[in-house]
């Protein structure tokens, strides 16, 4: 998503309502994928969800969920609430993060 920017008018009539609904759909359909999403994300969906009406699905599942969690595992997709790469995270935190990846990928290590 990028740097919002300072002119936070701007950045939402930028936004395309079809791109964010392809987005969303990416997300959640298709072929196999993982995919972390930080709170600094997560807060500005909810701000793209209340003023555009788009992300309902995504939503519903990133709504009030603890951090570092997988909040949505099936055959295709895992969805993982975690913390920012900029964020200071502990080695422990990024090991367990790479098991996930792992375990998705069928590898063990």
């Amino acid at each position: 998503m990028g740097n919002t920017g300072d002119d936070k008018e701007r950045f939402f009539e930028l936004l395309d309502r079809n791109h964010l609904n392809w987005i969303e759909n990416l997300i959640l359909g298709g072929k196999k994928k993982f995919v972390l999403v930080n709170q600094t994300l997560v807060n500005s969906l909810k701000q793209i969800q209340n003023r555009l009406g788009v992300f309902g699905r995504l939503g519903r599942i990133l709504d009030a969920k603890e951090t570092p969690s997988v909040i949505l595992e099936n055959d295709n997709v895992v969805l993982y609430n975690g913390y920012s790469f900029s964020h200071s995270v502990t080695n422990a935190y990024l090991d367990g993060l790479r098991n996930k990846m792992l375990a998705f990928l069928g590898e063990n290590r």
